[in-house]
């Protein structure tokens, strides 16, 4: 029963739960591909969740990383797992990092980069 004016204070605190993301870059041999064949890039978000992760390929050209192709990657809610392939187009160092968005539960993370070569 307020009876008169009153000042409220209230405080927040997140909630969020810390995420990780490794990856992993499968189908090469002593870390390289043969130009026409693919790469499959895969990993796992933890805790799993459902979503989708961000998969940038880099490609090395003029001293510079330069994006070769970003690959959206539906997670599986129930493992955390991702999977998606890519083809080069071109010879050279290559190098892979997979990325999730913050939600409004978790929060925003990124694996480390995974290189590789094509020949």
């Amino acid at each position: 029963n307020v009876m008169a004016d009153h000042t409220i204070h209230a405080t927040f605190v997140s909630t969020l739960q810390k995420c990780t993301v490794s990856a992993s870059v499968k189908g090469l041999k002593a870390g390289a591909v043969k130009l026409g064949k693919k790469v499959t890039i895969k990993g796992v978000v933890k805790p799993a969740h459902s979503g989708k992760a961000t998969v940038t390929i880099q490609r090395k050209a003029g001293g510079k990383w330069v994006k070769a192709k970003a690959v959206k990657c539906t997670i599986n809610a129930k493992s955390g797992a991702y999977s998606c392939t890519y083809k080069p187009a071109k010879k050279g160092a290559y190098r892979v990092k997979t990325t999730v968005a913050r939600t409004s539960v978790f929060t925003a993370a990124a694996s480390s980069f995974k290189s590789f070569k094509v020949k």
